[in-house]
């Protein structure tokens, strides 16, 4: 008999692994961007928002996969002396209302939009540039500021979403296939406690790191005498500082960011986590870039956020980043031990989806072999 049906099974059998080897590939990071608080003397929590913004901008982030939120127009503010621009440290060197574009604010800022932008239920009329555009290959970065109490986060002063509420729409936004891997980070009293309904089964590969913990307040770091207001968080700057003086796209995961963050006298708090990934409840094997880098780059930016890090008084400007040669504490001499390293960790959290998809594949390019086989041999 002809060799053409094996041939046939052979190439479809390439045909399908190709086909699943190119979904596989990496996807675009997402992110929404949340400040919940009015009026002028909550400056800091609408410059921590656009500092997080600006980081993530600087990672080749596009802004077309940011949802920007800002609950109030504090550039616009009559008291803001630099009337259209904001500042997060005390030089001014960096406006960072400069190149922003902000997707809802004022009143549009609430919880039931904050919702709708996570679940995707959205009215019909709502532009495509207010959505979330996110698949179940999507890594999605969360950031949330402004005043929060025991398992809630105030918006707008007037309404409140809470610890079970965020574990609801993030099951939702599991069970539809809106996210790959999640980073929450929020920075507000008491933050720790918004984490308290989550749990595993239904709030998978979601990480949550929060600047404060139970009947811990979070504080701002300085004022600006010349604004007359506080301009940032301490652990907002916290963070951003690490991007600035110890991030290595290579091998920095989340346990490095809360380690080198995790300081009590500088906080006055400590911080909160919690993980969602199996296997890993402090983030170990959690690599940072997952959240902060975009596969595709874009004209123009580059660095780890040197411009904007280096005007928050941090020092350096960007580019490489302080190099780190060592990961989960084990130090290597080689180059190619250290990827070995890091081939393992992002091997392991391979969604079990994609496993089975691949099985199911195999299994059928194994149905056309044997069916050519007995084809020959009839």
């Amino acid at each position: 008999m002809s060799s053409y049906p094996t041939s046939t099974a052979f190439l479809l059998l390439l045909l399908l692994l190709h086909a699943h080897a190119s979904s596989s590939s990496p996807s675009a990071t997402h992110a929404v961007i949340v400040s919940t608080s009015r009026y002028w003397f909550n400056y800091r929590h609408t410059s921590n928002a656009l500092s997080v913004y600006h980081l993530l901008r600087s990672q080749n982030v596009p802004d077309s996969n940011i949802i920007l939120m800002l609950a109030d127009d504090l550039p616009e503010n009559v008291r803001n002396i630099e009337h259209g621009k904001m500042y997060g440290e005390r030089k001014r060197t960096n406006d960072l209302y400069e190149n922003v574009e902000v997707d809802y604010s004022g009143r549009d800022v609430t919880v039931e939009t904050f919702l709708q932008v996570l679940s995707g239920r959205h009215s019909p009329s709502t532009p495509d540039s207010l959505r979330l555009h996110t698949t179940k290959e999507s890594n999605v970065v969360l950031y949330l500021t402004g005043h929060g109490g025991d398992e809630f986060l105030k918006f707008q002063d007037s309404t409140e979403v809470s610890s079970q509420d965020l574990s609801l729409v993030f099951s939702e936004m599991h069970l539809l296939d809106r996210y790959s891997k999640m980073l929450l980070i929020v920075d507000t009293c008491q933050a720790g406690t918004l984490s308290s309904s989550f749990t595993r089964e239904k709030n998978p590969n979601l990480f949550f790191i929060g600047s404060s913990s139970k009947n811990e307040n979070s504080y701002a770091h300085h004022t600006s005498e010349y604004l007359g207001v506080a301009v940032i968080d301490r652990y907002t700057r916290a963070f951003l500082k690490y991007f600035q003086t110890s991030y290595d796209p290579k091998t920095s995961t989340l346990a490095n960011v809360i380690r080198e963050t995790n300081n009590p006298q500088e906080l006055r708090a400590s911080i909160s986590w919690w993980s969602g990934f199996e296997r890993d409840v402090d983030g170990e094997r959690v690599l940072l870039r997952w959240f902060f880098e975009n596969n595709v780059k874009v004209v123009g930016l580059g660095g780890n956020g040197g411009g904007l890090l280096k005007g928050l008084g941090f020092g350096g400007g960007g580019g490489e980043g302080v190099g780190i040669e060592e990961i989960n504490g084990v130090e290597f001499e080689k180059e190619e031990e250290k990827r070995k390293v890091e081939v393992e960790m992002e091997m392991e959290y391979y969604d079990i989806e994609e496993v089975r998809n691949l099985n199911l594949l195999i299994g059928i390019a194994g149905v056309f072999v044997a069916a050519s086989v007995a084809w020959e041999v009839l």
